[in-house]
């Protein structure tokens, strides 16, 4: 996914307005390599605000009238510098050049009667105000305009990285203004118009219409089952390629098994021999390597279950707690992000108290295989329980078993809305380790998650990194 670049990789430094007095020219010449400065920097900013303020009064100029603007502006820049004044903005006064009282360097810009100095039609703060106001009132006329005045400026190489409503908001910082004298007062309102009110991403078309057989069943598991001496629990699990509707109107090559992504959820109890049989009917070759303890050659590391071939895996269900499963062939990367994950639930001996139990498996979708997931979900349905709500009820204990399989993320989360819960790190304790709303998995981490609800209504759970849930990672609980 995109990351916001800091200051420091647009070529600034941190907190370059609060350097020493011994570094103050050195920092003021690394603020010109990354944007203008001095008189140049000056000009253009007043030529925005004129174009501003002829915007507000239902007079955009043209951009004709822009650079005659901007001519005659230069002009009596030029005159006023040939006679001896001098822009105080970090530049070093010649010899012989005019000096204000106080040792100050003067101003190229006229004295208001009664003293003081104009500062153009709309001083750099006013425009905080009435900026983010003239954009909304003329719409496009104001947008126009600035996009005029930043083509005119002469210094365009170097005001490019600044987009021109954080100028026009009053912030000369390339991202965002922060390291401006006073950044309590830029209009944040007409900085978030950067984007036209949008997320800086791509918009989440909405859940499928058609959710995946036995979605239902991944996401309420069978009930535990007590521990029984010598009991045998066998189960099957077939690899298909089959394309599926995973989000409206975007299909996915998956590999599955079973079908579906993720796979069905695999749930035993403590001591109980478990045997798995995997069938391959694809052309690659697919294994199935379980998390858990068990002997070196049941691993599905060397394992592997060649295109048309079946095996068979065997162990003792132990540690009791919550592990994912997924293929370990190479490509690890391909033949896990296309979908052969699920998740394998060991029961203690004596179950855990009774409770709402659901299964949520962390997946994403890298559908256009840059390495980078644009789709996001809880058991392989981007928002489809946004669109369906999951049904609790009030005062019933609620329990989830959570893993995350995000391929290419370092990191998934799951927060909780208006509530808290008790955490078991892969649920392999009886007792949870600490109580919280969020908690954050890498690849492959899972837990157990308890909570009630004490009132009716609806709430968010979801990731609380927000590209994830702008992608699909959200879901809502409808408690009665």
């Amino acid at each position: 996914m995109d990351r916001p670049s800091s200051a420091a990789a647009e070529g600034g430094t941190a907190g370059e307005g609060h350097v020493p007095k011994g570094l103050v020219p050195l920092a003021l010449d690394r603020r010109r390599q990354g944007r203008p400065g001095g008189r140049s920097a000056r000009l253009e900013a007043d030529l925005v605000r004129w174009a501003l303020q002829r915007t507000l009064r239902g007079q955009a100029p043209s951009e004709r009238e822009l650079e005659e603007e901007r001519q005659r502006r230069q002009s009596e820049l030029v005159e006023a510098v040939s006679s001896g004044d001098r822009e105080d903005e970090g530049e070093r006064p010649e010899e012989g050049g005019a000096k204000q009282e106080g040792g100050g360097q003067a101003s190229p810009w006229p004295a208001r009667p009664g003293g003081g100095r104009t500062t153009g039609l709309l001083s750099r703060r006013q425009l905080l105000r009435w900026g983010g106001a003239a954009m909304a009132l003329t719409g496009v006329q104001a947008v126009t305009a600035l996009g005029v005045a930043k083509a005119a400026a002469p210094d365009s190489s170097a005001s490019s990285s600044i987009p021109a409503p954080v100028l026009a908001a009053g912030g000369t910082n390339v991202v965002d203004g922060s390291d401006d004298p006073d950044p309590t007062r830029i209009n944040q309102v007409a900085l978030a118009a950067i984007n036209g009110g949008r997320s800086l991403y791509a918009p989440f078309h909405g859940a499928t219409a058609n959710p995946m057989p036995g979605h239902l069943e991944r996401l309420f598991p069978p009930p535990p089952q007590p521990a029984q001496p010598g009991r045998l629990r066998e189960f099957s699990l077939t690899v298909r390629d089959v394309v599926l509707e995973i989000a409206r109107e975007v299909r996915w090559a998956g590999w599955t098994f079973n079908g579906t992504i993720p796979g069905p959820v695999i749930r035993v109890t403590q001591g109980d021999h478990v045997r798995i049989v995997l069938t391959n009917t694809t052309e690659h070759p697919h294994s199935l390597h379980l998390h858990g303890i068990h002997p070196a050659n049941q691993d599905g590391v060397f394992q592997i279950v060649p295109p048309g071939g079946q095996g068979t895996y065997e162990f003792t269900a132990e540690p009791f707690g919550v592990f994912p499963y997924h293929c370990h062939v190479d490509p690890l990367d391909q033949h896990t992000a296309r979908g052969l994950y699920g998740v394998m639930i060991i029961d203690p001996p004596s179950p855990r108290p009774p409770a709402t139990e659901m299964v949520m498996l962390l997946n994403g979708y890298d559908v256009n295989f840059d390495r980078n997931n644009e789709l996001y979900s809880v058991n392989g349905m981007p928002g489809y329980y946004y669109e369906h709500p999951i049904q609790l009820q009030v005062g019933r204990l609620n329990r989830i078993y959570v893993v995350n399989m995000t391929e290419f993320d370092a990191v998934n989360s799951f927060h909780l809305h208006a509530n808290m819960f008790a955490y078991y790190p892969a649920g392999t304790s009886l007792q949870p380790s600490f109580v919280t709303d969020v908690v954050h998995l890498g690849v492959a981490d899972r837990g157990i998650i308890e909570f009630t609800y004490e009132f009716p209504g609806q709430y968010l759970f979801h990731a609380h990194q927000n590209e994830l849930t702008i992608h699909g990672w959200v879901g809502l609980f409808n408690v009665v």
